[in-house]
């Protein structure tokens, strides 16, 4: 891989990133609590949202759309961290996160999987 390539995917995930977190936090605010998932909006509104996003994402960065989508969802584990301290909670609302990064990456890298062009064989 070139450098160039690797700043340039080092910049987004750090683009990504950000906007994800931004993203959760505005999730908790709406909310009003600790944790995204715990909002009266998230399996309405806040998921399905971040579900469209990586799949935005994946269409307009199909290079690494799984890690796009993963970054997006596991962002709301700092998100949680620092709303509701660590905890013995923290490894199973890691794990749940992980989960719920499986749809949003086949989304993401599936969208992506369209967008390449066929190869002629």
């Amino acid at each position: 891989m070139t450098g160039g390539l690797w700043q340039r995917d080092l910049v987004s995930a750090v683009v990504v990133a950000v906007g994800a977190t931004l993203f959760w936090l505005a999730a908790n605010r709406l909310g009003g609590t600790r944790e995204p998932w715990d909002g009266p909006y998230y399996w309405s509104l806040t998921y399905p949202a971040a579900i469209a996003v990586c799949a935005v994402l994946g269409g307009v960065f199909p290079r690494r759309a799984w890690l796009w989508a993963l970054i997006l969802i596991l962002a709301q584990v700092p998100v949680m961290i620092a709303a509701a301290g660590t905890g013995p909670l923290l490894p199973i609302g890691i794990v749940f996160a992980l989960f719920l990064s499986l749809p949003a990456v086949a989304i993401a890298e599936g969208v992506a999987f369209a967008r390449r062009p066929a190869r002629r064989g």
